[in-house]
């Protein structure tokens, strides 16, 4: 009997095989339906508004007739060593790694920021940057500074935008807001008074203007923002930016975005990405920005 069998299940088995071979080399692979074959998905950019307003305040203008531009610093503290004691412009300090500490004149701590986190710098007072534990801290002070402020060479890690008339009044108020774009995501990015600085944090991130111009920017490079525009993540990993930009005093926000209202979404990606956002922090740019 069971030699009997044997041909019986050798020939069940090459009708399934030839079946799953025909399956195989069907232009519809095993996807085989009666209906009409589907054509894959294009993927679309969501549009939403991932900006959330990190740091705000205002400082003294250059005055009426004078030139200005966006001018971001790059820097590095890591161990017991400081940075130098320097006067803080009009601008902005950005935690992209670790926790930093702000020093006063006479070395007392005054302020603790971690990654993500940003304050307007004290204008016009001396101060230093140095880390909260001893670990690498990879940070960013974004300015606006006049024009003939701007060194002729830049030092590594500085990038200068191109120069704007400054706006009308002795006061400028400042606003520093970040976002973050999740793979073919996009944010609308509204015109202001006056040009604004976008910064490609790390990731690179893709622009489109109102008249239709795309301009891909690279990761830790500068573009400045002249007109409304839509910014898109065109990568696989979420991309991180930030946006400084000067607002007329009466419109101005009178205090920053507290710890615990910002968007949890952009809290978590500092912690989950934090290695991805990170990884190139050490190369540093010679070069001016496109914008």
């Amino acid at each position: 009997m069971i030699g009997s069998r044997r041909p019986r299940i050798l020939q069940t088995a090459g009708l399934v095989a030839g079946s799953l071979l025909a399956l195989v080399h069907s232009p519809m692979g095993l996807f085989l339906s009666s209906g009409a074959a589907e054509s894959p998905a294009t993927p679309t950019a969501e549009r939403d508004s991932p900006l959330i307003m990190i740091a705000a305040g205002s400082g003294a203008g250059p005055g009426a007739g004078s030139d200005l531009v966006w001018l971001v610093q790059r820097g590095t503290a890591s161990g017991d060593q400081r940075t130098e004691l320097a006067l803080f412009p009009l601008g902005f300090v950005l935690v992209e790694r670790g926790t930093l500490v702000i020093f006063d004149a006479t070395q007392t701590p005054i302020t603790e920021l971690g990654s993500g986190r940003a304050t307007l710098l004290p204008e016009g007072e001396r101060g230093s940057f140095g880390s909260a534990n001893g670990d690498v801290v990879l940070y960013a002070q974004i300015s606006l500074v006049p024009a003939t402020a701007a060194p002729a060479t830049l030092p590594p890690g500085m990038l200068v935008s191109k120069p704007f008339p400054a706006p009308d009044g002795a006061t400028l108020s400042l606003e520093l807001l970040q976002g973050i774009l999740n793979p073919t995501h996009a944010a609308e990015i509204p015109a202001g008074a006056t040009p604004a600085l976008l910064l490609a944090t790390d990731s690179a991130i893709q622009l489109e203007t109102a008249t239709g111009d795309v301009i891909d920017i690279p990761g830790r490079e500068m573009f400045l923002l002249t007109e409304a525009a839509t910014v898109r993540n065109t990568g696989v990993q979420p991309a991180m930016f930030a946006i400084a930009r000067s607002l007329p005093t009466e419109n101005a926000t009178t205090r920053a975005a507290e710890q615990e209202d910002l968007d949890q979404a952009l809290d978590d990606a500092w912690h989950h990405y934090g290695c991805h956002l990170k990884r190139s922090h050490t190369q540093y740019r010679l070069s001016r920005s496109p914008g």
